[in-house]
C-alpha cells in the first residue's frame, strides 16, 4: 500500500511543471501582501513582466486564484 501512495506521489510530482526562482520570488512577495507595482520595483522588473510571471505561478501550481496560490507555494516550499 505505501509503494503504491509513493508512486501515486511521485507521477503527482512529475506533472507539476517546475517553477522558476523568479516565479517562487514573486509569490512570496505576493504572500507578503505586495502588490504587483511594488514586486515590479523591488526586482526591477517591468509590471507586464510580474503579472506574466504571476499567471505562471497560478498555472504551475495548479491554482485559481491569487490567494490559492499563495498558499500553495507556502505548502510546497514551506
Amino acid at each position: 500500500m505505501f509503494d503504491s501512495a509513493l508512486s501515486y506521489a511521485a507521477d503527482e510530482a512529475a506533472q507539476v511543471p517546475e517553477l522558476t526562482d523568479r516565479q517562487i520570488t514573486i509569490g512570496w512577495l505576493l504572500s507578503t501582501g505586495a502588490k504587483d507595482a511594488a514586486i515590479a520595483r523591488e526586482l526591477g522588473l517591468s509590471l507586464r513582466t510580474v503579472r506574466t510571471e504571476i499567471s505562471a505561478l497560478i498555472a504551475g501550481l495548479g491554482a485559481k486564484s491569487r490567494f490559492q496560490a499563495g498558499c500553495l507555494l507556502i505548502r510546497r516550499f514551506g
